[in-house]
């Protein structure tokens, strides 16, 4: 049996299809109205915890389980200790570094072991160095480049702090919803080195029904914690028109 669609959408009788409704422009989008939710608005609020329909008639407790894959935070803090009481990884971790990730690769119910990874960033080398553990026993470190790891929670929250708090942004973005990405940038001074960076933008509060334009944009050296280069809007008095202001 096939599901008829006449313009991205079902007609009556058809079988809808796995994604029944799609817009056909962008105008058609905004226009949609979702069909109303049958439950989520129907939660009984004085009912406590777990959350219970209104009139609900037949109540089954449901048994929770944790992903395979979940790295509890005792588990991360114990591996990332077992890792930085290794002598190998205590002469890599020289000057400032930061603790990138710990991650579960395989779990005790595949393996008879419990292994994970974990990856570090020494900015003062500028290198990444990636232990995996056995049951908190070391097993290899290896030396990465600074692109073979996505940029982790710390490093966003200090390139979203710096390029907040320069002189070039500082009052201007108050207010707006920051975003960060990796950027692995060779060096501005053709050294032959890359080096960790981290592109801010920075846009209006999110709003589902609209795609919201990048207001200012920002590269953050997270060796330095210095920025790159502001882009600012072309709507600014004064301002580049887009283009980008070096430091």
């Amino acid at each position: 049996m096939t599901t008829e669609i006449d313009r991205g959408r079902p007609r009556p009788g058809a079988i809808p299809a796995a994604f029944s409704w799609i817009p056909l422009d962008r105008a058609d989008a905004l226009n949609h109205e979702p069909n109303p939710s049958r439950n989520i608005d129907n939660i009984d609020l004085k009912a406590g915890w777990p959350p219970r329909i209104l009139e609900a008639t037949s109540i089954t407790p449901v048994e929770t389980f944790s992903s395979p894959h979940y790295c509890s935070l005792r588990t991360r803090r114990r591996n990332i200790d077992a890792a930085l009481a290794h002598p190998e990884v205590s002469k890599l971790l020289t000057g400032r570094w930061e603790v990138l990730g710990c991650n579960v690769v395989s779990e005790r119910s595949q393996v008879a072991t419990r292994r994970v990874r974990a990856h570090f960033f020494s900015y003062s080398a500028n290198r990444i160095i990636e232990v995996c553990l056995d049951d908190l026993e070391v097993t290899a470190v290896a030396v990465k480049a600074p692109h073979e790891y996505p940029e982790s929670p710390i490093e966003m929250a200090q390139a979203i702090s710096v390029a907040r708090n320069s002189p070039q942004l500082n009052g201007k973005v108050d207010g707006m919803d920051a975003h960060a990405i990796l950027q692995v940038r060779a060096d501005a001074f053709a050294t032959g080195a890359s080096t960790r960076c981290m592109l801010v933008i920075f846009t209006e509060k999110n709003d589902p029904t609209r795609e919201l334009p990048v207001q200012y944009s920002a590269m953050v050296d997270l060796r330095a914690q210095s920025l790159m280069y502001v882009a600012f809007p072309c709507d600014e008095p004064g301002s580049p028109c887009g283009k980008r202001q070096a430091q």
